[in-house]
């Protein structure tokens, strides 16, 4: 061996020489270290620290609450013992127990015991080193209670052979002030829950049982932890110091059993109403209460007004509400009237009835709809059903309940979670039931946060809409709407505006909800504006609608009622808009509403509806519309009789039977809607005065034809000239089932209206319907659109459109030709297009105040042969648009050609112009950033130094401008070579040939002044 080696052996050997007379006996020092690990582990596990923590370990999931309820060692009974609650013993003899047994088999097949059939055995109850005779059996109708090794027990105290003045007499025996007791399975009463609400019902002086929990051993077998509650007795009455007096069960007869056999019950549906299927306990034999219960009973089978204020007369009814709160927070229909599970007390001290918690249940509530009282069987009972329907009744309820979650819920759940710690652990190691009641259990307490946290939030939404709707000048409605389940209560409506409000205004209620102020209307406040305010101040609640109805949510059906929102809606007169003004031209009032949730009592702002940002849930908020514009939607269905009988200023037409007439001389004020089945005739020579205002609105077209001689005239009646004055509205066709047809009509000083929501910008519209124009003259409109048409094939000729206050006419969406028509001295477009496919041809636009072809929103039209002279722009080109134009003539305008981006979802604009005239212009072509390069010009003429490809520059000589033509001398440009070009889609054939200029090849018509 190597040095070295040597030298690590040796040190080997000193450090392993105190423990080496261990290794020869290793296996059996293994064991023995093993056995004291094992005995110091059992040692912990009656640690009651360590098991509490080791319950909490893994609770999360069922399975692995179940693994760990059968292997984790801390489950032990040592920890029910170490509880430090109350152990009870009961010492039963074989034979005795036997008999609890035999009844248990005998009930097991046929799945329910009812009392008749539960025995009483003798055993003794021992407590705290006393010792008592009791009699035992077990409690509960169905299986869970009794059908395991964990059963739910009664327990009755015997007596007690006394001697009293040398004779033997037997006294009850009464456990800590109590005849009998209860010890039922903590999973039958929700564990904490039952424990839980008798102490936050004591509160409130209801009668309330006396509990706790409690570990029981019989024959000294641990038995787990167990809910002691006390029985229905005398004292339990005489405790809480109140009349020992009836209790009343319902349906305790054996029928109420028979649904859980195999074939179900036979029993009439309402026998738990009938004063024979009560269950008396306490008092037995006495009827005190019994015509109290009666007209409970009544109401039931008989529910009205009259018998429900009968039933609230005999229930003491906060007790009854703060009962009904808390069926309510655990979404429970388990003790709806008619159960035997709704135990109700009568003080005969008051005559009043009042309700024992007892077998309340708890279930999940669903998480929408907005509402809070939902049944997933039976529905509500007629006295829920009628406390819920009646509005202050149900915000009583809700007030009640807000006093308990109005923190959240936090005090609420602290008060639970304090009983639910306390027996937790001991509910884990229940070791002869299921090794998940831990879990279990907190599945109750997430779903009692649940629904806490959930009432919290339906009942603090705050949520309300005021929609000012001016009707007229001087009457307006404002319709109140709140959102939310707990309503809200109005206490002020502030109008403002600094321009106007002045005087009187008087503010009515719309009774009859009709929509209509009349004389059912009743007035309740009057103000006079001051500061240009008008302030109403109110004390008025305003509800939810409830509509009962069921769905499936979640997977689950549920029966449940809806909240819909409730409405209040007001008239308010006075002076509220100028009485000359604009038709669609309305500055809307400042407006603030003071109200408060009706529950809650917190603020509800107010919040102005606008496009940019929603409005906040917890608001009120504030639209505000014009509805001064007509809205008649019969009207449209009227038959032409009684069309006829509204508007006796028409006739019926015999040349076309089934059609309405105008002839002569007639005068329109108001708004005339012209049914769908009825076509309107103008006759020859008819002139129609048009008062300020007024409107018509045929859904049954339009035929106006006249001749040279008599032609048909629409007009005003002089008073839009006046300074101050106002126009007349709007001459408009929609939908009509065949093309419209002008001929030798004038229509002058229109503006512009909204009629059943349709916006009419032209003073002469027809929509979504085809027009034919020949020999018109549309003057001095004073509308946005002196033509508008809308969805339809135009044909128009001959026509003059001149002076109109904005476009001469607006083409959108339309198709068709535009021929030698003449618009002049226009305050915006000669014609504007969106989105169109329309041939102007022949035309003359002369003194156009902004474009005189305006082409936008992807139009495609065709423009030749057209006189562009003093316009603003000759032709605007925008947003995807691409018009071809040929042969037209360009002089004195300020811009030629424009191309752009007008709107940012559309792209640039686009054009060719071709065999072109250009003279005398300002600019002849701008093009912004999106349509650069995108306009072409070729083969035209201009007179200024341009770099367009094919097209020449010269001095321009026309024929006779002084005239107004504007065709170039003829045979002016051979000598230079010029070519025409002349593309597929301006194919033309003008005097038997080609035209050989460029420019106009026709003179434009010039129609102004009769020419």
């Amino acid at each position: 061996m190597s040095p070295s080696k040597q030298k690590i052996a040796a040190a080997l050997e000193r450090f392993s020489s105190p423990v080496r007379w261990i290794w020869p006996r290793l296996p059996e020092a293994l064991i023995g270290i093993c056995a004291l690990g094992v005995i110091a582990f059992s040692c912990l596990t009656y640690s009651t620290t360590l098991a509490r923590r080791a319950s909490e370990l893994f609770s999360s999931n069922k399975y692995l609450a179940l693994i760990d309820g059968f292997l984790n060692p801390f489950r032990s009974r040592h920890l029910l013992l170490k509880s430090g609650l109350p152990i009870y013993d009961l010492k039963i003899s074989r034979q005795e127990y036997a008999k609890v047994e035999q009844v248990v088999e005998q009930n097991m097949k046929r799945g329910w015991m009812d009392d008749d059939a539960k025995i009483w055995s003798n055993a003794q109850f021992i407590y705290n080193g006393e010792q008592y005779n009791v009699q035992v059996r077990v409690r509960g109708a169905l299986p869970p209670h009794w059908a395991h090794p964990k059963k739910s027990w009664r327990i009755k105290f015997g007596k007690a052979r006394i001697e009293q003045d040398g004779k033997i007499i037997e006294e009850p025996i009464y456990f800590q002030g109590k005849r009998q007791i209860n010890l039922v399975i903590p999973s039958d009463k929700r564990y904490a829950l039952a424990s839980f609400l008798n102490s936050l019902l004591d509160n409130y002086r209801l009668v309330t049982l006396q509990d706790g929990f409690v570990i029981l051993r019989i024959n000294g077998i641990v038995q787990g932890i167990f809910y002691e509650v006390e029985h229905f007795d005398k004292p339990l009455l005489a405790a809480q110091n109140r009349p020992e007096t009836t209790v009343f069960g319902q349906n305790g007869r054996a029928m109420h059993f028979e649904q859980y056999t195999k074939y179900g019950t036979s029993a009439a549906s309402d026998a738990k109403y009938d004063l024979g299927s009560l269950q008396r306990q306490v008092d037995p034999e006495g009827d005190l209460g019994l015509r109290a219960m009666e007209v409970l009973n009544e109401h039931a089978l008989n529910p009205t007004p009259e018998n429900f204020r009968r039933a609230r007369a005999v229930l003491d009814w906060e007790k009854y509400l703060r009962f009904r709160c808390i069926t309510t927070l655990c979404n429970t229909n388990h003790v709806r009237f008619g159960s035997d599970n709704l135990k109700l007390y009568f003080d005969q001290s008051r005559g009043l009835l009042e309700p024992i918690p007892w077998d309340i249940l708890l279930v999940k509530l669903p998480k929408e709809p907005g509402t809070i009282d939902f049944w997933n069987n039976h529905g509500p009972d007629e006295l829920q059903k009628a406390t819920l329907l009646d509005p202050m009744l149900r915000l009583q309820r809700n007030k009640m309940l807000w006093e308990w979650v109005g923190d959240g819920g936090d005090s609420l759940m602290a008060k639970y979670n304090a009983i639910h710690q306390r027996i937790r652990p001991y509910v884990w190691a229940d070791v002869l039931n299921t090794p998940i009641q831990g879990h279990k259990m907190d599945i109750i307490k997430k779903e009692l946060d649940y629904n806490v946290r959930r009432v919290y939030t339906v009942l603090k939404m705050s949520s309300a809409n005021l929609v000012y709707k001016l009707e007229a000048d001087d009457r307006a409605a404002l319709e109140l709407a709140t959102l939310n389940f707990s309503g809200i209560k109005l206490r002020n409506i502030q109008l403002t505006d600094s321009s106007l409000f002045e005087g009187h205004y008087r503010l009515y209620e719309d009774a009859d909800y009709n929509g209509k102020l009349d004389g059912n209307d009743p007035l309740i406040a009057e103000t006079r504006a001051q500061n240009w305010q008008i302030n109403f101040d109110f004390n008025q609640y305003i509800f939810p609608e409830l509509k009962y109805r069921g769905d499936i949510i979640d997977g689950r059906y549920w029966e449940f009622f809806d909240t819909m929102a409730g409405r209040r809606r007001y008239f308010l007169t006075g002076k509220l808009a100028p009485e000359k003004r604009h038709p669609l031209d309305w500055k809307a009032p400042k407006i603030e509403v003071a109200a408060i949730n009706a529950v809650t009592g917190s603020e509800i702002p107010s919040a102005l509806v606008n496009t940019d940002a929603a409005v906040p849930d917890n608001s009120t908020s504030i639209t505000v519309i014009d509805a001064s514009d007509p809205w008649d939607l019969e009207a449209p269905e009227l038959t032409l009789e009684e069309f006829l009988r509204r508007h006796p200023q028409f006739a019926a037409s015999q040349e076309h039977p089934g059609a309405a007439e105008i002839s002569g001389k007639v005068t329109i004020s108001g708004t005339v809607i012209i049914p769908k089945s009825v076509p309107l005739i103008l006759r020859p020579g008819a002139d129609i005065t048009m008062k300020p205002r007024a409107n018509v609105l045929s859904y049954g077209g339009l035929i106006s034809i006249g001749t040279p001689d008599q032609r048909i005239s629409i007009h005003g009646d002089g008073s839009q000239t006046a300074e101050g004055g106002e126009v007349w509205g709007t001459f408009s066709v929609v939908r009509a089932p065949q093309r419209v047809v002008l001929e030798y009509t004038d229509i002058q000083h229109g503006g512009q209206a909204q009629i059943n929501g349709i916006l009419f910008t032209g003073g002469f519209a027809v929509y979504e319907t085809d027009l034919d124009m020949e020999h018109c003259r549309i003057m001095n409109m004073m509308s946005e659109d002196g033509v508008n048409l809308k969805n339809g094939r135009i044909f128009m000729k001959n026509c003059l459109i001149s002076g109109t206050d904005s476009d001469a006419i607006d083409l959108d969406f339309c198709t068709g030709e535009v021929l030698d028509s003449h618009f002049s001295n226009t305050g915006g477009d000669g014609v504007d297009f969106s989105g169109s496919y329309v041939t102007v041809s022949g035309c003359r636009f002369e003194n156009i105040g902004d474009k005189g072809t305006s082409v936008g929103e992807n139009s495609h039209p065709i423009l030749i042969n057209n006189l562009y002279i003093g316009c603003n722009i000759g032709v605007s080109c925008k947003d995807l648009s691409s018009p071809k134009i040929a042969f037209c003539t360009f002089i004195g305008n300020k811009l030629a050609i424009e191309a752009k981006r007008k709107k940012p979802f559309f792209g640039g604009g686009a054009g060719q112009f071709i065999n072109c005239v250009f003279a005398d212009n300002g600019a002849l072509v701008q093009e912004d950033y999106f349509s650069k390069n995108q306009v072409t010009v070729r083969h035209s003429l201009v007179d200024a130094t341009t770099n367009w490809p094919t097209c020449q520059t010269a001095e321009m000589r026309f024929i006779a401008p002084e005239q107004n033509n504007y065709l170039l001398e003829p045979n002016k440009l051979a000598s230079n070579g010029f070519e025409v070009s002349l593309p597929e889609w301006a194919s033309l054939n003008h005097n038997g040939h080609t035209p050989r200029l460029p420019g106009i090849f026709t003179n434009p018509v010039s129609l102004l002044n009769g020419h």
